[in-house]
């Protein structure tokens, strides 16, 4: 199947490197909407969201995977990496690519915070269409370990060699998902599964509550925060469908 390896800079900037990858289907004249996922806090565009984005070709819709930097094959250290740099990020990737259809923003655990975040920022959120977010951060208590650890520690290690410290934290008071859920305007599935131990369901389900807009939940009551890889499917299918309902009405607006 047809894919390609970009580089996006940040600002034009050379040494700012996003690295992405763009899956197309093999019929690009009848492409249905584009995807693009945002991974987690310490994972990176591989794995799962390759397994992802090639299902995602065959169903005849262009998905893109992308290193926020910090991670794998983008830019910076993770040590100077935040939410407004992956905020910053998805924007790069955002305003660098090309869509005649709907497109869907996927974020999953800390890449779920930077997606309700980045859906109501002046600039960016015209670009999103519809949100899903997987295992969300939806609230920043949901950061309260690594905010402790920090504090008692002067530095939290996510994984070896990915650590954050106090930067972090100036970074995280900046933001409030509480003061900005009203003014989500478009339509939000989350997903979640219900043994999670990292994000309890518990944050999404007050979130969810407190959306004013088109929106689905869907819990899967075995699932801890990762899912199973029939699970994930599913559930990659079930945020497809979400899309296809939603988008509709807004892609024959598009072609009026």
């Amino acid at each position: 199947m047809p894919q390609s390896k970009k580089k996006f800079f940040v600002d034009g900037e050379k040494d700012q490197v996003v690295s992405a990858v763009v899956h197309e289907p093999k019929n690009r004249e009848i492409i249905k909407g584009t995807v693009v996922f945002c991974h987690g806090l310490g994972s990176d565009k591989e794995g799962s969201y390759k397994r992802r984005c090639r299902y995602l070709e065959k169903k005849g819709f262009r998905a893109i995977r992308f290193d926020f930097r910090g991670n794998h094959e983008s830019s910076l250290d993770f040590i100077e990496s935040n939410i407004t740099t992956r905020i910053k990020d998805l924007e790069t990737v955002l305003k660098n690519i090309t869509t005649e259809k709907s497109l869907l923003v996927h974020g999953t655990s800390f890449g779920g915070l930077v997606s309700i975040l980045s859906s109501v920022k002046p600039g960016l959120k015209e670009y999103i269409d519809c949100l899903v977010i997987k295992s969300p951060v939806t609230y920043l208590e949901g950061l309260d370990k690594i905010i402790s650890e920090i504090r008692e520690n002067g530095f939290y290690e996510q994984l070896p060699g990915k650590k954050l410290d106090k930067k972090f934290i100036e970074d995280v008071e900046n933001y409030s998902t509480e003061k900005i859920v009203k003014d989500i305007k478009i339509p939000v599935l989350i997903i979640h599964g219900g043994k999670d131990e990292v994000v309890p369901i518990t944050f999404s389900e007050k979130f969810y509550d407190s959306l004013e807009t088109e929106k689905s939940f869907v819990k899967y009551k075995t699932q801890g925060h990762r899912f199973d890889v029939s699970e994930d499917m599913s559930s990659l299918e079930k945020s497809l469908r979400f899309f296809e309902k939603n988008m509709l009405e807004k892609d024959m607006e598009k072609t009026a």
